[in-house]
């Protein structure tokens, strides 16, 4: 996956010291840095990636997430996608990223056991820093399923150690329900560390279970509260928080809670158990009395992290789920995601509210009709209808053709798609071309056909005046499901304000888009800075059309080329490709027989020395 020099404020970070780092955490610093200060010939201008960190192959489940102050980094429990229930969570997994979109898979960092009481699983690391490195707190899994606390500490955030004196806490078993000694050990319940500080206190929660036999299920969920004792142990000052949602079920565990204090005010998120979404509830103090029957769902989403972002907002990361489709190989089974999006605490006593990330929206703002609705399209949704992944980057890309838009989505599942029958339009923002540019790479997809294109489109008008633009250049699809790099010459548009034009016009194919790049050298895989892939011929219109079933193809050259001429039906399928030779510059003609064809419009491309030149329609009646 990509990585891109957009930086979001460091988040209870601390700068790491390049002593610090292992030599994979450097290159992964020094490609950040490159593209930062624009060392790299290329920057990434659209990618289509949603906020999402997915490792596919692999869950993404109860994590954490924070800041060394130069990028950010996930740790979550990595189990093995398609494996039922959660016996392959035996390891955390580790991740890095500058803009929480593009992430970088690092190697995972710490694995279960080898001591019996974290033998079984290893859950819900808690991260912090610890003088001059990090240490961090997380649920370790018996075979018996008795839960305790665990730590480990690092200098770099590769390389763990678990501390000698762990288990370091599991709760006091004549207050809880916990014991080894319970004939049903899985209601052992004591998981899902968060550390705050308080009064220059430590303080740590954790889920709890209490005996209660007024509850038919003879339990009731708790938070569990301790309190560093300031010689390396921890006390027990009871249950900040019992479960009294009888509607939801006070029987439930709160999992994954977290707790944090601004504006005057504290706030307490959580998760029911077997229950989907991020929960929330306030209160003026922390001792006070917490009505968690009050509590309000702010959002969807498993095992909720709250960071703060550094610039007045906060950071809400939590993980989804999805279904793989029938078709896929892995067919009916689930894969785990991670979402990041904005929080922003209201300034009086309501609940927060969630802001979803809208990078894609500010990059793209004008889109029309349904064609792309549901853009961008998120993962291999391709395969999911039982397709090869076709050429894509990363796990985003713009589509016309497809209706899912990830997990935490509005439209769609895997697999889902409109079909090439949805029309519409979508513009990006305008931007500009630099002195220094020099050409444009993107990736494009789908049937050849001229009312599906990615038009390039320059701004006559001045800001405030009414828009007026002008034609630059175009491509169609790529004349297949896989995604192709078409390449244009930006010099000659230098100082342009221009933007890219996608349209689907067509109810018979689609049209898709991914990895736009813009060159300050030479482009890759060329010699000097031009358009390689673009053909320099022009069509012209043929005579007789409409025909039947001759007509003769007239095309101009301005130099010498190789030059073919290709035939596609609407639905973007290649019918015939005549090899017109060797020509000068120059007008020239070519003679089509249609007799095998049957009537209906078609397509006609000229390439000139390999490269697609131009495009007409031409129209075939019987």
């Amino acid at each position: 996956m990509r990585i891109s020099a957009f930086f979001c404020g460091a988040a209870r970070s601390r700068c790491a010291s390049a002593l610090l780092c292992t030599p994979a955490t450097r290159l992964a610093m020094l490609l950040v840095v490159l593209l930062a200060t624009g060392a790299q010939a290329d920057r990434v201008l659209f990618d289509f990636e949603g906020p999402y960190l997915y490792e596919p192959g692999f869950t993404v489940k109860d994590h954490d997430l924070i800041s060394d102050g130069q990028m950010w980094h996930a740790f979550y429990i990595r189990g093995t996608e398609g494996v039922p229930g959660t016996s392959s969570e035996t390891e955390f997994g580790h991740a890095t990223t500058t803009d929480l979109r593009n992430w970088i898979i690092m190697p995972p960092v710490l694995d279960a056991g080898p001591q019996n009481w974290d033998q079984s699983r290893i859950w819900a690391p808690d991260i912090r820093p610890d003088g001059p490195g990090w240490s961090m707190y997380y649920t370790g899994v018996a075979p018996d399923f008795l839960q305790r606390m665990g730590a480990a500490s690092s200098t770099n955030l590769s390389d763990w150690v678990k501390s000698g004196l762990n288990p370091v806490a599991e709760p006091d078993s004549n207050l809880y329900l916990w014991s080894p000694d319970l004939d049903n050990a899985e209601l052992s319940a004591f998981r899902d560390p968060f550390r705050f500080e308080y009064e220059g206190q430590t303080h740590l929660l954790n889920s709890v279970l209490v005996p209660d036999s007024i509850l038919a299920a003879g339990r009731r969920g708790a938070i569990h509260h301790l309190v560093d004792d300031g010689a390396g142990g921890w006390t027990d000052v009871g249950p900040l928080a019992l479960n009294n949602s009888n509607s939801i079920g006070a029987w439930r565990e709160l999992e994954s809670v977290q707790m944090i204090e601004t504006g005057n005010r504290w706030h307490l998120f959580f998760t029911y158990f077997g229950l989907d979404g991020v929960y929330w509830v306030g209160n003026d103090s922390l001792e006070a009395n917490w009505d968690i029957s009050s509590a309000q769902k702010i959002d969807d989403g498993v095992g909720a992290e709250i960071t703060d972002a550094g610039n007045g907002d906060w950071i809400l990361t939590r993980h989804g789920a999805g279904m793989h489709a029938v078709a896929h190989p892995r067919a009916g089974e689930f894969f785990y995601v991670l979402r990041a999006d904005t929080l922003r605490f209201d300034p009086g006593q309501g609940p927060p509210t969630v802001l979803r990330n809208t990078v894609f929206e500010q990059q793209w703002p004008d889109r029309q009709g349904l064609a792309f609705v549901a853009a961008p399209t998120f993962g291999d949704n391709f395969l999911e209808r039982g397709m090869d992944r076709v050429g894509q980057e990363g796990h985003g890309y713009l589509s016309s053709y497809d209706l899912y838009d990830g997990p935490f989505g509005e439209h769609g599942a895997p697999g889902a798609d409109l079909g090439p029958i949805a029309t519409g339009t979508i513009h990006s923002a305008w931007f500009s071309v630099a002195p220094d540019d020099s050409s444009m790479t993107m990736r494009v997809a789908g049937p050849v056909n001229p009312d599906c294109l990615v038009r390039i489109v320059r701004r006559i008008s001045a800001d405030g005046e009414a828009l007026i633009t002008a034609p630059l250049d175009s491509t169609a699809g790529s004349g297949s499901n896989w995604f192709v790099r078409r390449d244009f010459d930006l010099r000659a548009w230098r100082g342009y304000t221009i933007r890219l034009e996608v349209e689907d016009l067509s109810e018979l194919t689609w049209i898709g888009l991914d990895d736009v790049r813009i060159f300050s050298s030479n482009p890759p895989h060329t010699a000097t800075p031009k358009a390689a892939r673009r053909g320099s011929g022009r069509l012209e219109p043929n005579r007789p059309n409409p025909f039947n079933p001759r007509t003769e193809l007239r095309f101009s050259l301005d130099k010498e080329a190789e030059c073919y001429i290709e035939l596609f039906d609407l639905r973007g399928r290649r019918v015939a490709r005549l090899d017109a030779g060797h020509r000068q510059p120059g007008q020239h003609t070519l003679l089509l027989d249609a007799s095998e064809l049957s009537s209906g419009t078609y397509l006609v491309r000229l390439l000139t020395d390999g490269a697609a030149a131009d495009h007409r329609k031409i129209s075939l009646v019987r």
